[in-house]
């Protein structure tokens, strides 16, 4: 995938909310604009308390996995939606480690530049 959001849940449940459907996660609403991506898969992961911050001089390494790999990945365990891997490894380096990660591995790697800071917005209530 040539982008990719991340986002921190307080629970999995919010998945489901309401307030979620109707700003289009996943419910009818997200039609509107789904015909915008070329690939659409979302998953689910457990056991970081938030989404990685990426300055703009990094970048995130992703590898996807059947088990948990090495470093430099932090691995994740995909818990839920799609589930295209059962473990996603995610590490923020530098262009130049990434480029040397990648190269000196076999498996597939995406490399993410970031486009934004990571945003901490107040909770609301739905």
């Amino acid at each position: 995938p040539r982008y990719m959001a991340m986002y921190t849940l307080a629970a999995a449940d919010v998945l489901e909310s309401e307030a979620y459907k109707r700003a289009g996660g996943g419910g009818t609403n997200s039609q509107r604009f789904r015909a915008a991506y070329q690939v659409w898969k979302r998953n689910l992961l457990d056991g970081r308390a938030v989404a990685p911050e990426v300055p703009a001089d990094r970048v995130l390494l992703q590898a996807d996995r059947a088990t948990a790999g090495s470093t430099p990945f932090e691995w994740l365990p995909v818990v839920g939606l799609h589930r295209t891997a059962a473990w996603r490894g995610l590490a923020v380096l530098s262009p130049e480690e990434a480029a040397r990660v990648a190269g000196s591995s076999t498996g597939e790697f995406v490399v993410y530049s970031p486009l934004t800071g990571l945003h901490h917005p107040k909770p609301t209530r739905a």
